[in-house]
């Protein structure tokens, strides 16, 4: 009773900051949490529930209200957004709830009245508090429970990803961080107790992540190789030793993909779509790896120092041949590398390297290594002041500064500025 008591503090405090933040906020402005990209993830619910997928039944105005993060084909009636649906999967409850209440209370049942913004807030703060829960059981695994503590209250109010759960909360990345922080603590369940019930939400959450994003097929990875000793014919041995639930909870995941295919089929005449047009990885043979990590235009250690701490980590790992560090290591590398290789990859306008966001999980287990290994007080002392600079820095960005980075990628006197006003 109380732990739930403090979770139920905690999501009363998230909700508070997240709606005093947009409580003068227009919704329909960029300011809104369902403009341009967040409102294409979220169209789903309304094409599911209020609309159909016929652009003729929907207002031609809510997409510029929104900031045409979706868009009208005019000669096949469809409403059209190039993401895929599995941001809107996890929104879905919290949609109908506002839809429910919407008549009820006076707004406009169209989807896009405040009470729905009201509903992407609350959700954000939702999953990302389940995220932090997650992510903290995950490191109480391996860790201390005070310092796991540590690691999880120092990575949402030192990095971005307090901005991506309490203010931009209809973008993907809170939701792919609760997945993955789901998928990292059920990995430490699946091996000492394989049962159907660890093995169904974890490949669950796989399908929604790789749904959000295909490329975290790279966290394949992490579920094969980390929190075991096992070889790899081992590994193999073992999930064939256990390819009943396994296969159920296969087949129970990838139905998730059916309503995203059956969209695909009505809006583009086939199951299976590259719906980003162009876009794509022109860098794949010339990755942009330092801009990425170091450049002022969202460089990912640049706005978030305090992920060095997480590299320390890493480097200890690598000396001490660590399995499991080793392993998120190569994750690390291999998620830079398809970053920097994406034709926009500073990822638009965003706070820091919003990219990232959804692997804090895994990066808090070097992170939380360090922390660890530090014996002395004054070893501690220092740690905990960079921490609060890191802090500080971060939260007077959020709350102090509205708007794009627009300085160069190396501006750093434009970026000094920012960081000290």
């Amino acid at each position: 009773m109380k732990k739930t008591g403090i979770l139920l503090l905690l999501f009363s405090v998230f909700l508070f900051l997240a709606f005093n933040k947009h409580s003068k906020d227009d919704h329909q402005s960029y300011q809104s949490v369902l403009w341009a990209d967040a409102s294409g993830y979220y169209v789903y619910n309304p094409i599911w529930f209020i609309y159909g997928n016929d652009c003729s039944s929907m207002p031609d105005s809510i997409r510029f209200k929104t900031g045409t993060g979706f868009s009208f084909n005019e000669k096949t009636g469809n409403i059209i957004t190039k993401y895929t649906s599995g941001v809107a999967i996890l929104q879905a409850p919290f949609f109908l709830v506002a839809h429910i209440l919407s008549g009820p209370m006076g707004f406009p049942s169209d989807g896009f009245s405040p009470i729905y913004h009201g509903a992407i807030m609350i959700a954000g703060t939702f999953y990302g508090l389940l995220g932090l829960l997650f992510s903290f059981l995950f490191l109480k695994k391996y860790f201390l429970e005070k310092i796991s503590l540590i690691t999880v209250s120092v990575f949402f109010l030192g990095t971005n990803l307090f901005y991506y759960t309490l203010d931009a909360s209809g973008f993907l990345h809170v939701y792919s961080f609760f997945l993955i922080s789901a998928i990292a603590y059920l990995t430490t369940k699946i091996y000492k107790a394989p049962l159907f019930k660890f093995f169904l939400p974890l490949l669950v959450s796989l399908a929604l992540v790789m749904l959000i994003r295909p490329t975290n097929i790279i966290l394949v990875i992490f579920i094969f190789f980390f929190g075991n000793t096992f070889s790899f014919p081992e590994n193999i041995a073992f999930f064939r030793q256990h390819l009943k639930p396994v296969f159920i909870s296969l087949l129970i995941s990838l139905s998730i993909l059916i309503p995203q295919l059956i969209y695909w089929s009505q809006s583009f005449n086939s199951p299976i779509v590259y719906s980003y047009g162009e876009e794509g990885f022109p860098f794949l043979l010339s990755p942009k790896l330092i801009p990425v990590w170091f450049s002022t235009n969202n460089g990912l250690f640049t706005w978030a120092p305090v992920l060095f701490t997480g590299v320390a980590g890493m480097a200890m790992a690598l000396w001490k041949k660590d399995r499991n560090g080793i392993i998120i290591t190569v994750i690390f590398l291999l998620s830079s590398y398809v970053f920097s290789s994406w034709w926009n990859y500073w990822f638009g306008c965003a706070m820091g390297a919003r990219s990232f966001v959804e692997y804090y999980p895994l990066l808090m287990f070097p992170f939380t290594y360090v922390i660890s290994q530090i014996k002395s007080k004054v070893g501690m002392a220092l740690l905990f002041v960079f921490f609060a600079g890191c802090i500080w820095i971060n939260l007077n960005i959020i709350y102090y500064y509205d708007g794009c980075f627009y300085g160069g990628e190396w501006d750093w006197n434009a970026y000094f500025k920012l960081v000290t006003d």
